[in-house]
């Protein structure tokens, strides 16, 4: 069996109003992956979408932060690949984002 955890942290939130955050822990126990996500401080009233990004070859994907906001227009992608078009056809705003690491 193998064990990842994120940690998820605020994204957007001056746009948003809200710091959402939580943990993502993801087991793989032989062919079947469980994903267990527990967030806090969400918009109330709002769907909350998860996805995830990942490289086949083990390349990180590494979450944005303030100095991939290009545009300059306080809003942020959910991956530092989205800050350089790599994910331009998104139409949502990330509310938080985080980094899978190895139990």
């Amino acid at each position: 069996m193998k064990i990842y955890q994120a940690t998820i942290v605020p994204l957007n939130e001056q746009v948003i109003g809200t710091a959402a955050h939580g943990t993502a822990l993801f087991t793989i126990n032989g062919d079947t992956l469980t994903i267990n996500i527990e967030m806090f401080d969400t918009p109330a009233n709002l769907q909350h979408w998860e996805h995830f990004h990942g490289f086949p070859d083990g390349k990180a994907a590494d979450i944005a932060t303030s100095a991939q906001d290009v545009n300059h227009d306080v809003v942020l992608p959910d991956t530092v690949a989205g800050a350089v078009g790599h994910y331009s056809t998104h139409v949502t705003l990330p509310i938080a984002v985080g980094k899978i690491v190895e139990l």
